[in-house]
């Protein structure tokens, strides 16, 4: 295959990626959680010309608004095109990690590492992980660790430049890279050849160039559409305050530490095993990869120094594990299947795979969140399940997805296609089953409740909302969030918070309960029932 000898990539690699993006394609059915939801409506926003947290507000980093463009511009008829996203994502970083195990001179590691890193990406996250920035980031992390340790400048840059979007991903997450610098650049013959030919001065120019040359016109773009300050405010400022909020609460975050850690444990453990058997082997039977699995061991306790420091120990956060965990345990399963004797019909050859696929699905035996999303979306691709059904199945604070899309399309029908409608809670996603914006900036409620937001957006809401007088406003019931939102209660709760819409909703708007479900009260403003025909309640 001339495309695998040309990128130095192993034809087990290439098919592995094949069948990994293959059996991921039932995500296409997934309906977009509440992150991907706010991550579709600002890639919309970009691609309408609008300016990130300027015209739509979030705490993300810019890089993930950039990389949802794509998806965004195909949701109008492919509601499931954050699927491609995640699984090119997943196919890139499998490519990344057979190269990489191939330049290590183990390429029977690699594909195994794709194996595994496959079942955690299919069947090991829930369907709210879809598209998160830790999965986006997995290609990076292994790009930065195959670039360092090439010789020359020209990969340097290459390696900055993988820097610089992890960190536009989110700021911590180049921390889990660093290994891949200091340890894997001069690992092997041709690292050393190259540590001898360039001086350090040159690598590390090229290194801060390739990070310039992608970090730069962000910047330079946020300022020329005035968000760079509005960038600051909610990445950093607000988020700062967001993190002190979970650590003042030491009992509940060592709580949640322990359940989600215990979670990723319990997906994880043959992943581990096999890591282990990477160290306790690697040393005779895979000398040439000491530096690369000490740079892999490093950068997992830096990933875990950086969910500790993020203070909240959701399931996503662990996947910045993911990558360096899994081709740590390609290398394992290498190790083991060293002296599995003469090749038996292509036994040897096969024996890291066959261990990779057992240890995958042990994991998924031990834990799947991602099972049963999948399992339904399949079936409804092929006829078995009714859609409505297969929606039930992706639920959130126990409202599931098809409660969601049914009041969304009753909203629809009772309004005129294009007027604003505003749902108060966290539930983004109604925009994009309704088909309908939102008035201003904010398309969830909780940065303008929360005690340490500025009272100026406020303020800026409120002008918004009555400029734009939705016909709609819909409110998420049984929701509480105050671990992100800093006060208890569900949304219809949070409400006393802000006494001045309250007062509008008050004022202007009744309760319909045609529209409304057991999640979602749908409140109508009252000129728009009067045209409809229908009285109050």
């Amino acid at each position: 295959m001339a495309a695998a000898s040309r990128l130095g990539v192993p034809r087990a690699a290439w098919l592995t990626a094949a069948l990994a993006a293959a059996a991921g394609l039932p995500a296409l059915l997934y309906p977009p959680g509440r992150d991907q939801a706010v991550f579709l409506l600002a890639g919309r926003a970009l691609l309408g010309g609008g300016a990130p947290y300027v015209d739509l507000w979030d705490i993300k980093p810019p890089g993930l608004f950039l990389a949802y463009m794509a998806p965004a511009a195909l949701s109008g008829w492919l509601p499931g095109a954050v699927a491609l996203l995640d699984l090119a994502a997943l196919a890139a970083a499998i490519l990344l990690a057979g190269r990489l195990a191939a330049a290590a001179r183990q390429p029977a590691a690699g594909p195994a590492a794709g194996i595994l890193l496959a079942g955690l990406w299919i069947l090991g996250a829930d369907w709210w992980d879809l598209g998160q920035g830790e999965k986006l980031a997995a290609p990076l992390l292994l790009a930065v660790f195959l670039l360092a340790g090439r010789p020359g400048a020209r990969p340097a840059f290459g390696a900055g430049a993988c820097l610089a979007a992890l960190f536009l991903l989110k700021y911590s997450l180049p921390l889990v890279a660093v290994p891949g610098l200091l340890l894997a650049r001069d690992a092997g013959p041709a690292a050393r050849e190259s540590a001898a030919a360039a001086r350090r001065s040159v690598w590390v120019a090229a290194l801060a160039g390739g990070a310039a040359a992608v970090l730069v016109p962000v910047a330079l773009w946020l300022l020329a559409v005035g968000a760079l300050g509005e960038a600051w405010t909610a990445t950093l400022s607000f988020t700062g305050h967001y993190t002190r909020l979970a650590w003042e609460q030491p009992g509940r975050l060592a709580r949640v530490a322990v359940l989600t850690g215990a979670a990723f444990l319990r997906g994880t453990w043959p992943l581990w095993l096999l890591a282990v058997a990477a160290l306790a082997l690697g040393r005779r039977r895979a000398p040439g990869t000491a530096r690369l699995r000490l740079a892999l061991v490093a950068s997992l306790a830096l990933g875990l120094v950086t969910i500790v420091a993020q203070g909240k120990f959701f399931p996503y956060h662990w996947i910045v594990l993911w990558g360096p965990l899994a081709l740590l345990a390609g290398l394992g399963a290498a190790s083991l299947a060293a002296p599995a004797g003469p090749s038996v019909w292509g036994w040897r050859r096969a024996a890291p795979q066959l261990l990779a696929l057992a240890a995958a699905a042990g994991a998924a035996l031990a834990s799947a969140p991602g099972a049963p999303g999948w399992w339904a979306s399949a079936r409804a691709a092929t006829g078995l399940m009714a859609r409505d059904e297969q929606r039930a199945v992706f639920r959130v604070q126990g409202m599931g997805a098809d409660e969601l899309h049914r009041v969304a399309a009753a909203v629809a029908a009772a309004t005129s296609p294009g007027t604003p409608i505003y749902l108060w809670g966290f539930e983004p996603s109604f925009y994009l089953a309704a088909r309908r914006p939102f008035p201003g900036r904010f398309p969830f409620g909780y940065p303008l409740v929360a005690p340490w937001a500025p009272p100026a957006w406020r303020v800026e809401f409120l002008a918004d909302f009555r400029r734009a007088a939705p016909e709609v406003v819909v409110i998420r019931r049984r929701d509480p969030i105050p671990w992100v939102a800093g006060v208890d209660g569900d949304a219809a709760a949070r409400l006393r918070h802000f006494p001045e819409l309250a007062a509008e909703l008050a004022r202007d708007y009744l309760p319909d309960p045609d529209l409304s479900s057991r999640h979602l009260q749908v409140l109508r403003r009252q000129a728009a029932r009067e045209g409809a025909g229908s009285g109050p309640p």
